[in-house]
Order: C-alpha cells, then structure tokens, then sequence
C-alpha cells in the first residue's frame, strides 16, 4: 500500500519546456531526493511503499513555482543553473527554478487539497 505519495510540480509557464526537459527535471529532483532526504521519515516510507520507490504523481504549476513554495513550505525544489533560453538565433544559459517537490502521506488533508487544488501535468 502506498502510504506516502511523492508530488512533483512542472513548470508549464516555460515555453521551452519540453518533455525531453520535463523528464530531465523531474530525474534531477528525484535524484535530490534520492540524495538529501535519504533518512527523512517520509522519504523511507515512500521508498518502502513501492519497493524500489513509490508512486510519483507530476502536477503543473502554469504560474511558475511561487504558489506552491507558498502553499507548502517544506517543499524543495531543483535550481537549473543552465536552464537554455532561446533568444532568437542566441541560447542564453540561465538560472530557474524548474520542478518543485513534496512527499505527502496519502490519508492527510494536504493529499485532498493537492488532489483538488492542482492539475495534473499533461504534458
């Protein structure tokens, strides 16, 4: 059973955001998660629940990621210092924040309220 479900928020405000993007995003923010919450509580019972890992559920945050940082604090999120932006014939390498990232158990009020609040990507 999944206890704890772990909620990723793509920012669909970048144009340049492709799926190829999308899913090197995503990788690099489970990769943090992999990383630094290694011995959180509710990272172990999200690794626990799936086997290898447990349910990823991809949100979009058509705003960029300011809301979601708002609405759950504990978030973390993943900073491309390189993220490409094409400026006509110019690609400017910038620094954006891209995905944001939340670990949820499954029977709280915040797993209602993503599930009512945000769409799912549909990229």
């Amino acid at each position: 059973m999944q206890d704890v479900i772990l909620y990723i928020w793509v920012r669909t405000d970048l144009a340049s955001m492709t799926p190829g993007r999308v899913a090197a995003q995503v990788s690099h923010i489970t990769s943090i998660a992999h990383e630094h919450y290694k011995d959180d509580y509710y990272f172990t019972k999200w690794k626990k629940s799936g086997g290898v890992c447990g349910t990823v559920i991809l949100l979009e945050a058509p705003s960029g990621l300011c809301e979601v940082k708002e609405m759950y604090p504990s978030c973390f999120t993943f900073y491309d210092g390189t993220y490409p932006l094409q400026d006509g014939a110019v690609t400017h390498l910038i620094g954006v924040e891209t995905v944001a990232a939340y670990f949820v158990k499954k029977d709280s009020v915040e797993h209602n309220n993503i599930k009512e609040t945000w769409n799912l990507y549909n990229g």
